[in-house]
């Protein structure tokens, strides 16, 4: 008798713990999808701002005090940056839904790589940095949607601009390794401090001296990367010493992965 009502107990538990987990999916999936409603419906008021803050600066509404610049500039600003961030959720909550939209295609990745780099250039010269760009004439593809590829490694590379001080050095390096296209990412910046690795990919994660170095930054960028990466079949990883610079590698499979 015991031993049947430990059985029923059992498939009650069982039964009970199956309809709970069914419910936080649900409501997991219900938030998700809140969130990506939420973020796109206020990216598009953030893109009204923007417009209407562009039309003052370009005097569409007659001259302005200096004040008055100045304060429609600071609009145009913090728009920009609210925009970017509601982006990243949108990005996020479509990645963890399995909602994204590609277009592979054949990308040669050195070029491809120089496309991205190319809008850095002007703040690494401004810091007096070094940016030495993959040379010209290799050509290795990957089946990728160069979108996605732009998401992946864009980050990376703004990361190492930005936390990299003045003088310094940042390359990029694209080889065969295997099955795979590698993206190396190498700086002589701050570095990551050991207690902050195993985070270092986390959502909204940023350490201490990067919240100093860049205090516009959301800690979105580095999840963002290893996430779409992974979901590619690709891997992502570093290596840093504290004070003397870091080494991203990402590993691009050569084919798609549901080839």
């Amino acid at each position: 008798m015991t031993a049947i009502l430990l059985a029923v107990i059992g498939i009650i538990c069982v039964i009970a713990l199956e309809a709970l987990r069914w419910r936080l999916a649900a409501v997991q999936r219900e938030q998700k999808a809140f969130i990506a409603i939420l973020s796109h419906q206020l990216r598009t008021h953030m893109t009204s701002i923007r417009w209407y803050a562009n039309m003052f600066l370009s005097g569409d509404f007659g001259p302005l005090s200096i004040a008055a610049l100045e304060a429609a500039q600071k609009i145009q600003t913090s728009a920009e940056r609210t925009a970017q961030i509601l982006t990243k959720f949108l990005e996020i909550s479509q990645l963890e839904r399995d909602d994204v939209v590609t277009s592979p295609t054949a990308v040669d990745i050195p070029a491809e790589v120089r496309k991205i780099l190319s809008p850095l250039q002007a703040l690494a010269q401004q810091k007096k940095i070094t940016l030495d760009m993959p040379p010209d004439g290799s050509h290795l593809s990957v089946f990728i949607d160069p979108l996605l590829l732009h998401a992946i490694i864009d980050p990376v590379a703004q990361n190492a601009v930005v936390y990299t001080p003045e003088g310094g050095t940042v390359t990029v390096r694209v080889e065969a390794e295997d099955s795979y296209v590698v993206v190396r990412v190498a700086d002589t910046g701050v570095g990551i401090a050991p207690k902050d690795r195993k985070r270092i990919f986390g959502k909204f994660f940023r350490g201490p001296g990067a919240a100093l170095l860049s205090p516009d930054g959301n800690g979105l960028g580095l999840y963002l990367s290893r996430q779409i990466l992974r979901k590619l079949g690709g891997t992502i990883s570093f290596t840093s010493q504290e004070g003397r610079g870091t080494t991203f590698t990402l590993k691009f499979p050569r084919s798609s992965p549901k080839a």
